[in-house]
């Protein structure tokens, strides 16, 4: 039971002193209410002037489907007996992204003038003058800023976005992006396979020249010598299967290089990656940013929390003060009672903690002078 009873009488006086520091953090917030609203005033009006002042941005988002991994043209040259070259696969979804950022395609996008619309008016504009910008560089690095990738890694999607002021600049901006990716697909990409294909034609017509020579050797040795199927002539009989040899080789080279042309040509198709577009880019109708209401709730409520703190680093500096004056108080009467104790307990009262109301001094009813509060008037 008396256990009991001073658990209880614990729990009490801890659920008092909670309810007493709630209550003086309270009592303190609401004393220094005037300097957290001048901290919420500096704060929160330049930002929202700011944020005003800030045109809304509206994007637009295209999808690209990934590269199909299975190679059918490979298995399809197998089917006709051609042997392609087996090369590492390099999907070019993969590259997309790298692609979209390389200085190449951002220098393509910023040439073309783009149309808009305005208030109703149609308008035209190069990027040059929409960001206010003539330094090649600062030009693709702010091109880069408005423009975001990102690839999905469990579907390997592809997602582009352009944010810019006007919903259909973002739109024709993008609409540019895909138009120059799958130029670069159609050009640049190829261009290996292609110079394989433009090798193999010209050795195939050399082979195929000095092939037509030595069948013309053979076709004039043979009509030079009639009998050559009937003669014994040692002599005649080498020089014939030198002939007939060279023949057959020419024939063997010239098919092998055949085959391989055939599989270069489509090789060349295989390398042209084909830019699968899931969702075209789309004409926005609502802003994507910036979120005002968003923005000055999170600035309001850290120009708070920081109000807060510089509330309690000074009341905690105020506490050490009064508390070193206490200090300084007690030496110097106790000191001073050293010398005049009659004195000391006349003219020196108790230490007092400086208070809101104003305090008197009196004498008790041992002569000696204290500080009494006194009310402020109203």
């Amino acid at each position: 039971m008396i256990t009991d009873a001073r658990e209880s009488g614990d729990s009490d006086s801890k659920s008092s002193e909670i309810t007493t520091t709630v209550f003086d953090i309270a009592t303190l917030l609401m004393r220094k209410r005037k300097f957290i609203g001048l901290c919420l005033a500096v704060t929160l009006l330049p930002a929202l002037i700011v944020l005003l002042l800030m045109s809304n941005q509206y994007r637009s988002t295209a999808t690209i489907l990934p590269a199909s991994p299975t190679n059918q043209l490979t298995s399809l040259s197998a089917m006709v007996g051609l042997s392609m070259p087996q090369e590492q696969d390099e999907s070019s979804s993969e590259l997309y992204p790298e692609i979209l950022r390389s200085r190449q395609i951002l220098s393509a996008v910023l040439k073309p003038t783009y149309q808009y619309t305005d208030d109703g008016a149609l308008k035209l504009i190069t990027l040059t003058e929409y960001f206010g910008e003539d330094n090649p560089d600062k030009l693709c690095d702010q091109l880069a800023g408005i423009t975001s990738i990102s690839t999905s890694k469990t579907t390997g999607t592809i997602t582009v976005s352009v944010d810019t002021k006007y919903p259909e600049l973002s739109q024709s901006i993008l609409n540019t992006y895909l138009s120059e990716l799958e130029h670069y697909n159609m050009v640049s990409r190829k261009s290996k396979a292609r110079e394989v294909e433009q090798y193999l034609a010209r050795e195939l017509a050399a082979r195929r020249q000095e092939l037509a020579a030595c069948q013309d050797s053979l076709k004039s040795f043979q009509e030079s010598n009639l009998n050559w199927s009937e003669t014994s002539n040692p002599y005649l009989l080498r020089e014939l299967a030198a002939l007939q040899r060279e023949v057959a080789i020419k024939e063997q080279a010239y098919a092998f290089l055949s085959q391989q042309y055939e599989a270069s040509k489509l090789k060349v198709q295989e390398d042209t990656p084909i830019v699968r577009v899931l969702d075209k880019p789309n004409l926005p109708t609502v802003k994507s940013s910036p979120f005002r209401l968003q923005i000055l709730t999170v600035i309001g409520l850290l120009t708070f929390i920081a109000a807060i703190l510089i509330i309690a680093i000074g009341e905690n500096l105020r506490m050490r003060a009064r508390a070193t004056e206490r200090q300084s108080y007690h030496r110097f009467r106790e000191n001073f009672a050293t010398v005049f104790p009659t004195l000391s307990r006349r003219i020196l009262p108790e230490y007092t903690a400086p208070t809101d109301t104003a305090t008197t001094p009196e004498r008790n009813h041992r002569g000696v002078l204290v500080l009494h509060k006194q009310e402020k008037p109203r």
